[in-house]
């Protein structure tokens, strides 16, 4: 009845699975299919020259470990939550493609002012380096400057 094997474009997961439900949606996921992708109007294509903010993906990341095929555990998704709200508050309003090495790496060094523990620093640097890799592979991202940043010993030395 429907094709077992197709790759199919929608902005979520979430939209998908709506999709998938209903026999229009099926259509219009096999229309997606062989055009290339969803119908791209005004809105999408100045969203496209924009970018997204880092609050826009990090809840799009927020929703796709969360949901019913979370690759993460619970307890491993408790403490992504807590770094995401530490990361929205410092990068909310940036740009993704504004977010580069020196500011990944003086937002650490804030978090060390603030005498956050060097756990909770990389614990931190882990999720912000999901949220990006996340953004490159389903949203068309550019790169990830939480490996050009590196955390050094220096960091965690008085």
């Amino acid at each position: 009845m429907y094709p077992e094997e197709s790759i199919f474009y929608a902005k979520a997961e979430k939209e998908n699975e709506r999709l998938l439900r209903s026999k229009a949606g099926w259509q219009e996921l096999l229309r997606q299919d062989r055009e290339g992708g969803p119908k791209q109007g005004a809105e999408a294509a100045n969203r496209e020259q924009s970018g997204y903010t880092f609050a826009e993906v990090s809840d799009t990341y927020w929703d796709y470990i969360g949901g019913r095929s979370s690759p993460i555990w619970r307890g491993t998704y408790n403490a992504y939550v807590k770094n995401l709200k530490k990361l929205d508050a410092e990068f909310g309003s940036w740009q993704m493609k504004e977010i580069d090495a020196q500011a990944v790496r003086s937002f650490w060094e804030h978090m060390k002012a603030q005498s956050y523990k060097l756990k909770t620093i990389t614990n931190c640097r882990s999720v912000l380096s999901c949220v990006f890799a996340y953004w490159c592979t389903n949203m068309h991202g550019t790169g990830n400057p939480v490996a050009l940043a590196g955390l050094e010993l220096g960091l965690y030395l008085h």
